[in-house]
């Protein structure tokens, strides 16, 4: 029988590394707090920090499936989008994010490379903090409300790979974005939109969706000069983040 009800498990510590938890977060989604379950898929997920819930806005098209035991996440769970109708989506709850501002998704990448996919986005068209799959030439791509930063080559797609995006908004004019923990853009222009809300499985037009797992979320209200990287890495590490 497929799960139903909510998941909320202690923050407790998962030992050695692991400790390091990112309490410090504005936003902090994991797969294993805070999902509210219908016949095994995700009808909401709330974040630890109380900021945002992303639901299926009621239509049960949109809602995404749960994977308990992920393999290539060292067996956490996600949240895993099927590239055709799924996505979750909700508006911050006193929260307003400015430049700069961060944010970390540990992800499987998405498989298919024949259009254009949204990952992670704000949730209207006029709070854009995206990251896209580019199929054509297998990029990934950034936009902020100008022209989408597409980045070949060193953020090219590795089809269902783990990986960690953390992308700067460091202003209206300007971002930065690192895959693994190496940078892949240095101070493009992406454009000056704020995002006030959260989309996950689509971009904010809900016309592009990925079909790609998600185990982790982190926003922050800060550059990353300002952060604790030594403590958000070993977080993620304990999904088998290679950084």
């Amino acid at each position: 029988m497929k799960p139903h009800g909510v998941i909320r498990q202690g923050m407790g510590s998962w030992g050695g590394s692991y400790n390091p938890l990112p309490t410090d977060a504005s936003v902090w989604l994991e797969a294993n707090y805070g999902i509210t379950l219908t016949s095994g898929n995700v009808v909401s997920w709330a974040d630890r920090q109380g900021k945002v819930t992303i639901t299926d806005g009621g239509s049960a098209a949109r809602r995404p499936l749960f994977v308990s035991s992920v393999a290539t996440a060292n067996n956490k769970p996600g949240v895993q989008f099927d590239g055709t109708s799924d996505y979750l989506r909700g508006a911050f709850s006193g929260l307003t994010l400015t430049h700069p501002y961060t944010y970390f998704v540990v992800i499987l990448e998405p498989t298919d490379t024949n259009a254009i996919k949204g990952i992670i986005d704000g949730d209207d068209t006029g709070h854009r903090s995206c990251i896209n799959q580019y199929g054509i030439g297998d990029n990934y791509g950034f936009y902020a409300g100008k022209e989408p930063i597409t980045v070949p080559k060193g953020g090219s797609i590795s089809s269902g790979a783990l990986a960690l995006f953390q992308v700067e908004w460091t202003s209206n004019s300007s971002m930065s974005a690192w895959k693994n923990g190496v940078r892949i853009v240095n101070g493009g222009d992406a454009g000056p939109d704020v995002m006030d809300g959260l989309t996950l499985g689509v971009s904010a037009p809900a016309n592009n969706f990925a079909n790609v797992t998600i185990m982790c979320v982190l926003i922050y209200d800060k550059a990353v000069v300002d952060l604790d990287l030594t403590k958000i890495y070993k977080y993620v590490k304990k999904f088998g983040v290679s950084i």
